[in-house]
């Protein structure tokens, strides 16, 4: 089966785990100019997505993919190929994109969290309108948008509960 490629100019990759420390991570949030707000989402969903910097495909630890579409071309510095793999959610073959590092993904997340208002103190309008004005209307945004891609997706507590501890252990690295 031929997956779908939204940047045929780039090549195609074999398949390669890569996995970075919680420790580097924090380093490079740390030194980026952003909101405190901003580093906490990302910090959160970066953990979240990844299993704490564990499960990436090729640098890419968010699963941002190569099959539906374009990003902008602003955000196409770090890009460095596409990888064909099966979905993990879906089991569907997927195209994913590769990163030249892991700060490479960690820009492309910050740049999607802050056009999306996807932050404490930001409004969302991708797939829900919402203002969010706490970190547990943010893990609800969050779970609606980046998860489910489902304005009435409903988040299970356990979920809910390690957001929101992953939210306050943030809030303590980064103050």
């Amino acid at each position: 089966m031929t997956v779908e490629n939204s940047y045929p100019e780039l090549p195609v990759l074999p398949f390669e785990r890569t996995s970075v420390s919680m420790d580097d991570v924090i380093a490079y949030l740390q030194s980026l100019t952003v909101d405190l707000s901003i580093k906490i989402a990302a910090y959160v969903m970066f953990r979240q997505e990844s299993a704490n910097g564990q499960s990436g495909v090729n640098n890419n630890y968010l699963g941002i993919q190569a099959d539906s579409g374009r990003w902008a071309d602003y955000l196409n510095s770090h890009l460095t190929g596409t990888v064909v793999k099966d979905e993990n959610m879906t089991g569907q073959s997927r195209r994913f994109l590769a990163f030249d590092s892991f700060e490479g993904s960690i820009d492309f997340l910050i740049d999607r969290i802050k056009h999306r208002g996807l932050f404490v103190g930001g409004t969302t309008s991708f797939i829900i309108r919402m203002q969010i004005n706490s970190p547990a209307a943010w893990a609800i945004a969050y779970w609606r948008t980046w998860v489910e891609g489902d304005a009435n997706a409903q988040i299970p507590d356990d979920d809910r509960n390690g957001l929101l501890s992953m939210y306050k252990k943030g809030q303590t690295i980064f103050n």
